[in-house]
């Protein structure tokens, strides 16, 4: 809830600022995010309500310091070994990919123009999924290095996915891997350090700096009628990321055409997606939307923020009860998480904290983040029931040989 509405609240008043001479923010765009607020308020009170008459009964469980301890241990060697094996998942992925676009270009054809990362294709259908789900490994890395020393394998693990996900050429994913790291970070730490939330605003302006300057080195940086100091030229396209999904929903909010094919296009998109593969619908494919024009001197942009993308996508009512259920999921699962402290609960509220941090831009809650909570709790899951299944067997083991020493002890002495 209140990263929804800080995130929102500071994109809005910068946008406010009109430092790229935007057309004017309509009065409706004001009124449904109050509304978005309020509806998200709403929900995360329901999800605090379920919480406390299905979980709040059940006691937790004290532990003395010593088992505490071997819990967080344990709880670090799952992770750990959780996020090797995503990290290698991962790497599998990319390295095929690579080995594909290889065939077609060199390496010093890709070398002498870096921005053809952006198109060469490296997310191939299906495959390309295997690389995403290298966005966990930072967070687990995070959870590793403040729970226990860090390893060396760690670090390998990290640079690893870093290299996919760089080659992937869709900044969104090194994006998200960073700002999940941090709300991983938010949920174990018993107090948040200002400075690092201060590293994380300047990796991210870093970051986003680099990218353009290599990356994505053709894109407009420069922008007419742009109000801002010479000095300052450098920011007029985060500026535009951060406030242009305002401007970009007010102006078609007055539009009179149809942005979508059908409702759902947007808030439904997962669910759609989740269906097709068993051939019950066609509305799997869901495309990038149309771009608007903001500025009279030309820029655009094709993000609505996530209040404008839900609004124009299933209407006031739609909108009012997408938000209701963000609230209830996101304030339950926050709960469950803050309650129990299990890892699997910590990384998938993270991933949907990321959701409300993204707002500024559009809604994110779509296939991939659902992927990505599926992978993260499933893989957790799995590596839990092996470890205990492991740690089972040797308890056993261990109490039958001590049981076979007695019983020849006592066949000893009975001898003799």
């Amino acid at each position: 809830m209140s990263i929804y509405t800080s995130i929102s609240s500071v994109s809005l008043l910068l946008c406010l600022m009109n430092l790229l001479s935007y057309t004017d923010i309509k009065t409706i765009v004001l009124f449904l995010l109050l509304l978005s607020e309020i509806s998200l308020f709403f929900g995360v009170t329901f999800g605090d309500a379920i919480f406390n008459s299905v979980k709040g009964k059940t006691k937790r469980i004290q532990q003395n310091e010593e088992d505490s301890h071997s819990l967080i241990i344990k709880e670090v060697e799952i992770v750990r070994l959780s996020m090797s094996i995503i990290a290698i998942i991962a790497t599998v992925g990319w390295t095929l990919s690579l080995r594909e676009i290889l065939r077609i270009y060199s390496l010093s054809y890709i070398l002498a123009d870096t921005s053809f990362i952006q198109y060469m294709d490296l997310q191939q259908q299906y495959i390309g999924y295997l690389n995403v789900m290298g966005i966990l490994v930072f967070p687990m890395f995070v959870f590793c290095a403040f729970k226990d020393k860090v390893r060396i394998l760690d670090i390998i693990c990290v640079c690893l996915a870093m290299t996919g996900l760089f080659l992937a050429g869709i900044k969104s994913y090194l994006i998200i891997t960073l700002v999940v790291g941090f709300f991983v970070y938010s949920q174990i730490a018993p107090k948040i350090k200002f400075r690092y939330i201060l590293l994380l605003a300047f990796a991210g302006i870093a970051f986003f700096v680099f990218y353009t300057n290599i990356i994505d080195k053709y894109s407009v940086v420069n922008f007419g009628g742009s109000n801002f100091p010479e000095f300052l030229s450098i920011f007029q396209r985060p500026y535009l990321y951060i406030t242009g999904g305002w401007a970009s929903f007010s102006v078609a909010e007055a539009s009179t055409g149809t942005m979508f094919p059908y409702k759902g296009y947007v808030v439904l998109a997962p669910i759609f997606k989740l269906i097709s593969f068993l051939g019950l619908t066609d509305k799997e494919q869901f495309e990038p939307l149309e771009g608007v024009q903001i500025s009279s001197y030309g820029a655009g942009t094709n993000v609505y923020t996530m209040v404008g993308e839900a609004y124009i996508d299933l209407g006031v009512v739609g909108c009012v009860f997408t938000f209701l259920f963000l609230g209830l999921i996101c304030g339950y699962l926050y709960k469950l998480s803050c309650r129990y402290r299990k890892p699997n609960m910590i990384f998938v509220s993270a991933l949907l904290m990321y959701v409300m941090f993204i707002s500024f831009l559009n809604y994110y809650l779509n296939f991939k983040i659902l992927f990505l909570c599926i992978v993260t709790y499933g893989v957790l899951k799995a590596v839990n029931f092996y470890k205990n299944k492991k740690r089972r067997r040797i308890i056993y083991r261990r109490k039958t040989t001590n049981e076979s020493r007695t019983f020849f002890r006592q066949q000893y002495h009975t001898i003799r």
